[in-house]
Order: structure tokens, then sequence, then C-alpha cells
């Protein structure tokens, strides 16, 4: 994982693009509110300005990003499993995963993987910052019905060997950097 990770609905001009699902989730663990220092409790949202990452049950807590402090931006996709190891046998789901590299530091940004991440892109690309799609995800899938019908199961067959090669996350599981199946399976 890197310094600086959030696990984010996607917002574009303040309209949410991806469900607001996972705060649910937490609360649902039996906390009336999720504690401040949750990373993933984040919005992700695309503006004119640059990127704004804020809690959303706590919006004064994050930051923004400025398009002119941001040198490129890397998109991938990451293979995401909830929960502990025996939940692994429930189908993954395939997230956007975005590196940010500022002149400072690297951000690394995790949303639910959608068609409209295509327009994020778009609109980043049009405020001046290159944004590299290393698995030319929206070239493969160009329009949404594609998308919806091909995305995961393409993910499904080529993701360990892509995760390999970029020394990916196979799978995700927390908040961190994730330990390989490969990894688990040779301390057995």
């Amino acid at each position: 994982m890197l310094r600086r990770f959030y696990y984010s609905d996607l917002f574009i001009d303040g309209q949410e693009i991806t469900p607001y699902y996972m705060p649910q989730f937490i609360l649902s663990l039996g906390k009336s509110k999720p504690s401040p220092g949750f990373p993933f409790i984040y919005s992700c949202n695309v503006t004119d300005r640059g990127i704004e990452l804020h809690s959303l049950p706590y919006p004064k807590i994050g930051h923004d990003i400025a398009y002119k402090d941001i040198k490129y931006i890397d998109l991938y996709v990451v293979k995401r499993v909830w929960g502990i190891a025996w939940t692994m046998l429930i189908a993954p789901e395939f997230n956007l995963d975005l590196i940010v590299h500022t002149y400072d530091h690297d951000e690394e940004i995790e949303i639910p993987a959608c068609f409209e991440g295509k327009r994020m892109c778009e609109k980043i690309r049009e405020n001046g910052v290159p944004v590299y799609d290393r698995f030319h995800i929206y070239e493969q899938f160009p329009d949404a019905q594609s998308f919806r019908a091909g995305f995961a199961q393409h993910f499904l067959e080529c993701y360990p060997a892509l995760a390999e090669k970029y020394n990916l996350d196979d799978p995700r599981m927390g908040f961190k950097k994730s330990v390989s199946l490969k990894e688990i399976w040779k301390k057995r």
C-alpha cells in the first residue's frame, strides 16, 4: 500500500457516480458512526480545480489535490475481496486504482469500477494532467454496454498475469499491502 490510500466513491463535479455502500456496511457492524480513521469512506470528487478527497461522514477530514501539483496519474485495475480468508470463495470484484503521482508523494485512490471512470479520466486530461490507462480499459470497453458485459469476465481471466507483471495485489483484501494467494499457500 502506498503511504496515502483512499477507498472512495466517485463523484464528478459534485454528482455521485458510484453508490455510497461501504459506509452503510461499516455502520451495520454496530457502530453508530465510523471512526474518522477509516481510510475508505471518502468521496473522490473530480472537478475543474483538481481532485477533492474528503471523508463522507466527516467532510472536514480530507484534502484537495490541485492539478498543478500532479505530474501524472496511472490507472490500473485491482482485484478486491472483502472479509477474511474464508470469504475468498466469494467472487472478487474488480475496482479502478488511480495512482496519483504528485511532485511530493504518491496517493492511491481505489474506486468501484464503472464505465463513468472514462468521464473521470477525460475530465482530468482536459485539465492538463496525463492519465495513463495501463490496461487500456476504455479502448477494450468503449461503451457502457460492452463495459458491463465484458469488464469483469475479462479481468477474471487475465488479472493474475497482470498482477504479477505490474506487482499488484492479488487479491487486495484490506487497506494495507496485501499478501498474494501464492504467498499464503507457500506458508501452509
